[in-house]
C-alpha cells in the first residue's frame, strides 16, 4: 500500500515591525506577518515622497506636491496613476483592484484595495493626507 503526501508550499511575507518595540521574551525587535506585512509596505509606498529616501530617490508617490494645488478633476486622474506606479513598481507582492479618491478641506483621503498574489487574501488601506496650515 503506498500512501501519498501532499506538500504544499505558502509563502510567509514578513517584514520588522516600523515600531522598533523590542519582543519581550528574545529581545529582538518585533515583526509583523501576513498581510499585516504588505498592508504596511503598502502604506509606506504610498506615503512616502519621493526623494525622501536614501539611494532610492525614485522610490513612492509623488502626491504630496498636489496638496497646495487648486483641485480640478484632473488632479484625482494624477493621484491614481501616482499610486498605481508607485506599488505596482516597488511591490511585486500585490495587485491593486481599486484606488477611491475623496477630496477633503485641505487634503485627500485615499483608499486602496489589493489582493495578495498566491492567495486569496483582499485587503484595504486608507489614509487621510492633508496640508498643515
Amino acid at each position: 500500500m503506498t500512501q501519498q503526501i501532499n506538500i504544499t508550499k505558502t509563502n510567509v511575507y514578513s517584514d520588522v515591525n516600523i515600531s522598533f518595540l523590542a519582543n519581550p521574551v528574545t529581545g529582538d525587535i518585533g515583526r509583523i506577518s501576513a498581510s499585516n506585512s504588505i498592508k504596511t509596505a503598502v502604506y509606506n509606498c504610498i506615503l512616502t515622497k519621493r526623494g525622501e529616501r536614501p539611494f532610492n530617490p525614485y522610490f513612492g508617490a509623488d502626491i504630496y506636491t498636489l496638496l497646495f494645488d487648486q483641485y480640478v478633476p484632473e488632479t484625482k486622474l494624477f493621484i491614481y496613476d501616482q499610486i498605481v506606479a508607485a506599488v505596482e513598481n516597488y511591490d511585486s507582492r500585490v495587485k491593486i483592484t481599486n484606488v477611491v479618491i475623496d477630496p477633503i478641506s485641505h487634503g485627500f483621503t485615499i483608499s486602496v484595495g489589493f489582493t495578495i498574489l498566491n492567495t486569496e487574501i483582499v485587503d484595504e488601506i486608507s489614509a487621510t493626507i492633508t496640508r498643515l496650515r
